[in-house]
Formats: structure tokens, sequence, C-alpha cells
């Protein structure tokens, strides 16, 4: 049986439709796109789906936008129905909040993260090993600055000593993911025009192998 997967773009200037089309094509499963920001999470009811990837933001939990809690709402229901999650950047941020966990800006100034940085793996998960280094894309002011009991890390960054930029839930099957693995080459590009081409291409495989290691554990997608 073939299963849906419902895409969350919670953008608040520009849609990340080329995100989206290239997680059609990396997918090759039926994909809903929604925007709760515009519709709430009405068409997510009207259309379930089997698993959901939520995006980035350019708002964060602190601004606790009128849509941001009937969101969290949602997605903490499916999770208590054992349907997987994967939180990107805001999504990773709102659902690490849901669970308890705080958050704080990286610095007081606001500074924005950006670039292509490497994740160290720290425990085994979904395929990949401990140690592993995945070079993956990053778009950032806010951070997990403590982590809730429910959840546990399983990657950082060592080079800027930040904790938590993969987590996962310790009984549900959500993985929380700070970088961006959905990324596509003119997205590195706009957060770091410098990035050399090497970077890009790397970030673009490991993001495609942490989103397909997490759609294929959760048998979203077919082993290649």
């Amino acid at each position: 049986m073939t299963k849906k997967i419902a895409v969350i773009d919670p953008y608040m200037v520009t849609p990340s439709l080329s995100c989206f089309n290239h997680l059609v094509n990396l997918v090759g499963s039926p994909i809903h796109y929604h925007l709760p920001q515009v519709t709430g999470h009405k068409t997510l009811e009207e259309y379930p789906a089997d698993g959901y990837i939520v995006l980035g933001s350019a708002s964060h939990i602190f601004q606790n936008l009128s849509w941001h809690q009937p969101l969290a709402d949602f997605l903490m229901a499916q999770l208590q129905k054992n349907i997987p999650v994967l939180g990107i950047c805001f999504g990773h941020q709102l659902l690490c909040h849901a669970f308890g966990s705080e958050l704080g800006f990286y610095r007081p100034d606001e500074f924005k993260l950006s670039g292509v940085r490497d994740v160290t793996i720290t425990k085994d998960v979904m395929g990949l090993k401990a140690g592993e280094k995945l070079t993956l894309t990053v778009a950032h002011r806010q951070i997990v600055t403590k982590l809730a009991p429910c959840l546990e890390e399983v990657g950082r960054d060592d080079q800027l000593a930040l904790s938590f930029d993969l987590v996962r839930h310790r009984e549900l099957p959500f993985l929380g993911v700070q970088p961006h693995p959905e990324a596509i080459p003119n997205y590195c590009n706009t957060e770091r025009p410098a990035n050399a081409d090497e970077h890009v291409s790397n970030s673009r495989r490991d993001g495609n192998k942490l989103i397909t290691s997490f759609l294929k554990h959760h048998r979203l997608m077919a082993p290649a």
C-alpha cells in the first residue's frame, strides 16, 4: 500500500516550493502540501497522512502566533497515534518546545547561523551510526537550550559546541532536526553565496540521506 506524506510549510514570506518539489522527486510517494499559517490545520484534517514533514519558518515559538499552538497540538495528536513526524528547523523547535524543552536565541543579539556545517551523529539512529558526520545546511537564530526528559540527543555540532542538532523521542516516532536536510543548492547559495560547490553538493547528499533514512525507518518509503 502506497504511503501518503504531508509536507507542512509554515512560511512567513516566501513558500518553500523548490524544497517541496525536491521532496516530491526524492520520495516518489503521494505528498500533500499544507500552509498552516493560511488555512490552520483544516487541510491537514481533510487529507490524513501516514507521516509528516514540518519545514522551517521565519516565525519562531517566542512569537506565539495564532497558528503555532494548534499546529503543535495537531502534530502531538498524530504522534500519540504512532504516526511519524520529522520536524525541520522551526518544526524541530515547535515540537521540542511542545514536549517541554527550553529554547533561546543562539546569541543575545539574535545573530543568524547560516551556511553549511558538520553534524556528528552521537547515537545509532535509523541506520545512521554514532560518529558519522553529516554536512547539512543551517539557517536559524534560535536553538534548543535544554532538552525535555522524554527526548534524547542523537546529533550535535562539535565545532560550535551546539547540542541537540538532532533529537528523537524516546518512545514516539519523532525526529527533530535543527539544520535543513531538505535544502536545495539555491537555498544554500542564498544563505551563504560563498559556499564552495563541494560543500553545497555534500549538504544535498547528506540531507537526502537523512530524510530517506527517516522515511525508510518508518516504512514511508520503499527500500532502494
